[in-house]
């Protein structure tokens, strides 16, 4: 809900994450679904990965997958 595929810049491997970081407006409809009452559990399966197994490499099909400091 925070992040956005506009924040990231092409190949930024501190950002690789799976599933992939997805478009502004999944960030507005999760809200939405959120204040609406949809929703009633928030979770996420993006992992924290130290900085230094995604920066190794500046090669984004190489580079882990997992948010640098999202824990």
């Amino acid at each position: 809900m925070y992040f956005n595929s506009r924040d990231i810049k092409d190949g930024e491997t501190k950002m690789k994450a799976n599933p992939p970081i997805r478009e502004q407006n999944n960030n507005k409809q999760l809200v939405e679904s959120l204040c609406m009452g949809w929703i009633d559990i928030i979770s996420s399966n993006h992992f924290p990965v130290p900085i230094q197994y995604k920066l190794h490499t500046f090669d984004f099909q190489r580079a882990m997958a997992g948010v640098t400091s999202l824990g």
